[in-house]
């Protein structure tokens, strides 16, 4: 190092809110923190400032219990003095979504100017690895630095520290690797003499680890208090001239700024970071209380893909938008984000909290829907006599559109597509009508008051002919605007409710209305087809093995090609943590391709076919008590699956209930895929990676997804997606490369020594029974074969139709303005895709969110329903950069490789 280093000590504290404690019992030692911080600043104007860990939940936490204090905090944030932001919460990245990691930042950074000042830096000192576009994501919110100490690889000796990460797209950050964490002065004496000493041993450290003259004293560590005597070091320091370093009280902006006139001369990296060469990135936590997980992964895709579009559709016809709501749920969910809440891998009492947290968040999103949801089911007198409607999206929407064009109809569904694609989809619905189903004209007289008189008369005329309205006794048929009457299902369940089940093409981000009207539909095609332990549809031929547990292969009648069977489970051993998976030292491996199960058709076409495969696996109850090997005393581990096939969809979805009455074992999945490969493709944030099979310095074969993993040969290929399952491994079979989908990991220690995986356990060895998920666990994911790879075959799209289905809404005849069938935006072309379409935080504009998922420049084209007044390019902050070109209700637009571009629009 040319000049004389210097050593920056930063005041800090690293605040998990909830983690070997609950979040009341750290918020009680939070206030006493931050209450200490503001009487150091009081006592000694020499205190530089003191971080609160990037993050600004900890100021909402505060004031709750000492609202009076607002403006305290508010003087010493614009001081500078008591550093917040960018971040609402230190979150996971692998299990949360790109644009929960958006909200993150969006929301924390409003609330930390709302008190005067946010920091700038990408500071994320414990999350679990890091996402290749982070720094893309950072970047759209004007941050340009990045600091953090785990997933780094032995790539640093060769590379440097500090570097430039870049992300696929091309934009870089500053990335700075506290190599030996972010309590690296934790322990700075009180003394002055002796805390030069510890200075001292701190910089023969890291001198050889940096190839800047700055570095990094990190003075704190987890829940800790500011420590009042930095200054006095600081001025010991000062008067020692002969010391090798300069030593200075700063934050990590200012030794940031610093670093940055050496940026020319750093190395560049490129990639995700998922290495544990310095410090594990604890990948046991990818399903770890897997039930978390799932909920997260639901109202994620409840408030991307429904709450925010379809409500900025309703405002833009006039509605008011509930920004308050939206955000209370968004609120709900991020505080569940942090790296201890979300990772599964606290005491059981937080996780009840979460999981309180995160159902809260989900009634909620569904509350802004509709008046009936999931498990809710409405008479729908209520939703036209007592529903004020404009409370509801959907039901705001459904009254606007005129749904009068059948004489006939006794019920309006409407579907709602929220992918920026015209798609053919399965239309799936629980019919409901009045209660009771079953009608007779007495009943009947009863709901004259609250029906509209035409539609009243419409079913008394129905009830006078046929006697009773029965729906297991009369027929019914499904007819569209245009007069085409839609080849359906429908099956009575054994609750005794009906659900119809019908295929068909919905336009892009829009709506398509149905009319249900009595009579039968004549001459339904037979699109699916049952025929002994096989079904099929024009695509696909899934064949069953009841001896094999169920097993089955699938036959591409596209290609010919015949994958292996697949779809088996494997159960094994779990002597690890919430943490860390380690198998004990005598494991036992169950397969149900030992068991024979029971097999039956629940449903037989024309439109869908359903397989319902009992099996019984009998399993270790637990760990032996010497944690060395799987207990003799075996339970019974009940498993029920449903295998869908739809007409003209070229995927088969699976749904698995698990009842686990076992302890210490992780239950997965195998799809033996008849590929040879050595790498694979996953989705990740924004970006759909590239990986060897076998990850490289980590102590466990597996890898992180969002929703999809796909092994391809380039001529033919298997996907696997899930809903809210995020470990996979990729592992050598006899028939090639084999996919494995962890569905649950089920132990009872927050931490524990001895792994066979990993050594470096030092975190608090705590029981947690209920991480054994000692309950009914459900899990869907859906097995898409495909030519050629994963662009080529639109896995992409295929997978978001299986996430994002289509919302239906029931609804009476009436009057409306807007016709039976409208798309409100497409995006075009195949390559780019919607991430997002929600009003904007600050203005009237739409924020709409693009993705070019490709490799090569990509021009967009985006089609509005109305004429726009302006269009620009933004940042992630939703802060307008350049004006676009707008033609009517068209805007074009070029996007780079992986590039993620929002748009703001004026209607």
């Amino acid at each position: 190092m040319g000049q004389r280093p210097k050593i920056f000590l930063i005041a800090h504290t690293h605040w998990d809110r909830e983690w070997y404690f609950t979040f009341e019992r750290f918020r009680y030692r939070l206030v006493q923190c931050i209450n200490r911080a503001l009487r150091i600043f009081d006592k000694d104007p020499r205190y530089h400032s003191f971080m609160l860990d990037g993050q600004t939940i900890v100021l909402e936490d505060y004031l709750e219990v000492r609202p009076y204090m607002k403006e305290a905090l508010k003087g010493r944030i614009r001081e500078g003095k008591l550093i917040v932001g960018p971040l609402y919460v230190q979150p996971d990245e692998w299990l949360v979504s790109g644009e929960g990691l958006i909200r993150n930042l969006l929301l924390g950074i409003r609330i930390a100017e709302s008190f005067g000042r946010v920091m700038k830096v990408g500071y994320l000192p414990d999350t679990f690895g890091h996402t290749t576009q982070l720094p893309q994501i950072l970047r759209g919110f004007g941050i340009d630095t990045f600091v953090f100490s785990r997933g780094m690889g032995s790539v640093l000796e060769s590379l440097g520290n500090p570097f430039i990460w870049r992300a696929p797209d091309g934009s870089e950050v500053l990335a700075l690797f506290l190599i030996d964490g972010y309590c690296n002065c934790e322990r700075l004496p009180k003394d002055p003499m002796r805390a030069i000493e510890y200075l001292n041993k701190f910089f023969e450290r890291w001198r050889p680890k940096c190839r800047v003259p700055l570095l990094p004293g990190m003075v704190g560590c987890d829940h800790q208090f500011p420590k009042e005597w930095i200054p006095d070091v600081v001025k010991e320091a000062k008067e020692k001239q002969d010391l090798p370093f300069e030593v200075i009280q700063g934050s990590l902006e200012e030794l940031l700024n610093e670093v940055k006139k050496y940026a020319n001369k750093l190395g560049v990296y490129s990639g995700e970071m998922l290495s544990s060469h310095y410090r594990s990135t604890l990948n046991g936590c990818w399903s770890s209380r897997v039930y978390l997980k799932q909920l997260n992964f639901e109202n994620e895709v409840l408030l991307v893909n429904y709450v925010e579009p379809l409500w900025t559709i309703a405002w833009l016809l006039g509605n008011k938008y509930p920004k308050e709501f939206i955000w209370q749920a968004w609120r709900y969910v991020l505080q569940c984000h942090a790296h201890d809440s979300i990772c599964g891998c606290s005491i059981d009492e937080v996780h009840k909290e979460c999981e309180v947290r995160q159902l809260k968040a989900r009634s909620l999103a569904w509350a802004l829907l509709t008046p009936a949801a999931p498990l809710i089911e409405i008479p729908l007198a209520f939703l036209w006599h007592e529903c004020d409607r404009t409370k509801f999206a959907m039901l705001f929407l459904t009254s606007k559109l005129n749904l009068n064009f059948s004489r006939n109809a006794i019920l309006y569904l409407v579907a709602f597509n929220t992918l920026a694609w015209k798609r053919r989809t399965p239309i799936k619905l629980r019919l409901r009508f009045d209660y009771p189903v079953r009608i007779d004209i007495n009943s009947l007289q009863l709901l004259k008051s609250v029906l509209p008189s035409g539609y009243y008369e419409r079913l008394r005329k129905i009830v006078e002919k046929i006697g009773v309205f029965d729906l297991s006794k009369i027929k019914i048929k499904v007819r569209d605007a245009n007069g085409c009457i839609i080849p359906h299902q429908l099956t009575k369940m054994p609750d005794g409710a009906f659900v119809l089940e019908f295929i068909d093409t919905l336009p892009s981000m829009g709506y398509k209305a149905y009319a249900i009207e009595i009579g039968e539909s004549k001459g339904t095609p037979e699109l699916v087809r049952v025929e002994g332990n096989s079904m099929e549809n024009e695509f696909l031929r899934v064949v069953f093995y009841p001896k094999k547990g169920g097993a089955f292969k699938i036959i591409d009648k596209r290609s010919g090609f015949e994958y292996p069977i697949m779809n088996f489970f494997e159960d094994d051993g779990d002597a690890g943590s919430e943490y860390n998976y380690s198998p004990p030292k005598e494991n036992l491996i169950l397969s149900s391709k030992d068991i024979e199960a029971r097999l039956e058709f629940t449903k037989r076409g024309p439109i869908v076919a359903e397989a319902k495969i009992d099996l019984v696996i009998q399993v270790p109850k637990s760990l032996r008590p010497d944690r060395g090997g799987r207990s003799n005393e075996l339970v019974r581990l009940p498993i029920v699956m449903f295998v869908t096939l739809y007409a003209g969809i070229s995927r088969v979805d699976v749904k698995v209930l698990v009842d686990n009455k076992a302890e210490d074992h992780r239950l997965r999945v195998v799809f033996p895929t008849g590929i040879s490969t050595t790498k694979h493709h996953a989705e990740t944030h924004f970006y759909v990676i590239e990986r060897d099979n076998i990850p490289k310095e980590q102590y466990a074969p597996t890898y992180p997804m969002r929703t999809w993993v796909d092994v391809s040969d380039g001529e033919k290929g298997l996907c696997i997606a899930t809903k809210g399952l995020h470990e996979y491994e990729i592992r050598r079979g006899e028939n090639g490369s084999e996919i494995i989908i962890t569905l649950m990991r089920c132990v009872g220690w927050l931490s524990k020594p001895a792994f066979l995986t990993r050594s470096d356990t030092t975190d608090p060895p705590m029981p947690t029974p209920e991480a054994q998920c000692k309950r009914l666990m459900e899990f869907e994911y859906s097995i898409i074969p495909h030519k050629g790879g994963w662009l080529e075959a639109r896995v992409y799209k295929i997978v978001r139709e299986f996430v994002v289905k289509p919302l239906i809404q029931e609804d009476l005849p009436h009057e409306g303005d807007l016709p039976s069938e409208l798309s409100f935006l497409k995006v075009n072309p195949r390559e780019i895709i919607l991430t997002c379409m929600k009003k904007a935080e600050d203005d009237n504009y739409v924020v709409i969110r693009l993705l070019n998922v490709s490799d090569k420049r990509v021009t967009a084209s985006l089609e509005f329903f109305r004429p726009l007044k302006e269009a620009w390019r933004a940042n992630l902050n939703e802060e307008p950069l350049e004006q676009l070109n707008v033609t009517g209700r068209t805007i074009q637009i070029d996007i780079e490789p992986h590039k993620l571009e929002t748009l703001k629009v004026l209607f």
